[in-house]
């Protein structure tokens, strides 16, 4: 059964499927998306498998790019929101539930110092290695 009250989400899951039933290009569906949006006053959420840096996401009002890490069950999230500062979150996905929560601030550094290696220099890694396990106050 319907309900008869108006929709004020539209969840297009996903896009390629979508955009073989539409003559045009990409900025000509997401501009027709927009104006549906707006006549109609609702939200749609458009479900993308792509790049960060496709050409699609400077046509949309929010942008969220989610990548798996190398570390099992972690992920990190990009949010690309209209005037708004881009942030990233650090996420962890229970493998038994499959609901995702933001790390713990213990997870971040842990997780930071895991992938450290590959950002430092073998130097400044040993140099950090020996500061961090000084028995003695380094002046």
């Amino acid at each position: 059964m319907f309900s008869t009250r108006p929709t004020s989400l539209l969840v297009i899951d996903n896009l390629a499927a979508f955009r073989k039933g539409f003559p045009g290009n990409d900025r000509d569906l997401l501009d027709a998306l927009r104006r549906l949006a707006e006549t109609c006053q609702m939200s749609i959420l458009v479900l993308h498998t792509g790049r960060r840096s496709t050409p699609l996401a400077a046509h949309v009002d929010h942008h969220w790019h989610l990548s798996r890490l190398p570390i099992s069950n972690y992920y990190r999230l990009e949010t690309h929101c209209g005037n708004l500062k881009p942030a990233t979150h650090l996420l962890h996905c229970s493998s038994d539930t499959l609901s995702f929560r933001f790390a713990s601030l213990s997870e971040i550094t842990s997780l930071n110092t895991i992938s450290a290696h590959k950002v430092l220099s073998p130097e400044r890694l040993t140099i950090l290695h020996l500061i961090h396990n000084s028995e003695s106050e380094l002046a």
